[in-house]
């Protein structure tokens, strides 16, 4: 597949000095499926190589607003798994993941000054491209022991990532894995089609974990870094009700 993605509107009026050009990307995918009555199993690799993506490094334009550049070569390049089984009549299982490499090929970071002296120009080549962790898991495990009682654990594995595109350590995200815990049951009634009563504990071993975030660097005497995280709340609750007419 290829693909072409023109500049967004804020892109032009955030750096009207050096105007940004359409990103261009070639990706090519091979997969691969096996079935069974039980179970499934796929596979699939791919190479998305970007030419002209646009990205932040750093820049500034005479506001103080950050501009995307556009680097000339980076890519992605990983292979994504799916398994799924059912473990008799009452257990079902599904796992998927994606392991990757995320790279830009070099570009210039700008750390803007606000003593008077120039900007700081840094050179980077082979770095990571911010908030794509190399490796995301995820699954479900279902268990059946009623009709109509589903009892499900949802574990999710997200690794480590960089707020920005320098693979900086002192700029990165931890790892975290969560589980969440989905409770439905159907209801059949002589008024609705179905009836579905959920219950979902969000985070269900109260982890700490902070999923995003930002980082700011500026030169004034000297380099200052400041990240900026968004932690998530602890254990939470959703209950809903599900009327099918």
């Amino acid at each position: 597949a290829v693909g072409n993605k023109e500049p967004s509107r804020q892109d032009f009026v955030d750096n009207p000095v050096n105007t940004p050009i359409a990103e261009n990307l070639q990706d090519i995918e091979a997969g691969f499926r096996f079935m069974k009555k039980d179970q499934l199993f796929e596979a699939n690799f791919y190479h998305m190589n970007y030419n002209d993506q646009l990205v932040l490094t750093g820049a500034v334009n005479d506001v103080g607003e950050p501009v995307r550049i556009n680097v000339p070569k980076s890519f992605r390049t990983g292979i994504e798994l799916q398994y799924g089984m059912n473990l008799g009549k009452m257990w079902q299982m599904a796992l998927n993941s994606t392991f990757s490499m995320n790279k830009i090929d070099s570009f210039e970071e700008t750390i803007v000054s606000y003593d008077g002296s120039n900007n700081v120009e840094n050179s980077f080549s082979q770095t990571d491209i911010s908030f794509s962790p190399n490796i995301v898991a995820g699954g479900v495990i279902s268990f059946l022991p009623l009709r109509g009682l589903e009892i499900s654990l949802l574990p999710k594995y997200v690794g480590k990532q960089y707020l920005d595109n320098t693979s900086s350590d002192s700029r990165s995200l931890d790892a975290f894995f969560v589980n969440n815990l989905r409770v439905n049951y159907d209801f059949n009634t002589r008024i609705f089609k179905k009836l579905t009563l959920s219950l979902l504990v969000n985070n269900l071993f109260n982890t700490e974990y902070e999923p995003n975030g930002y980082t700011y660097s500026y030169k004034f005497d000297s380099v200052i870094t400041e990240n900026f995280l968004y932690p998530q709340a602890g254990i939470n609750f959703l209950t809903a009700l599900k009327l099918r007419f």
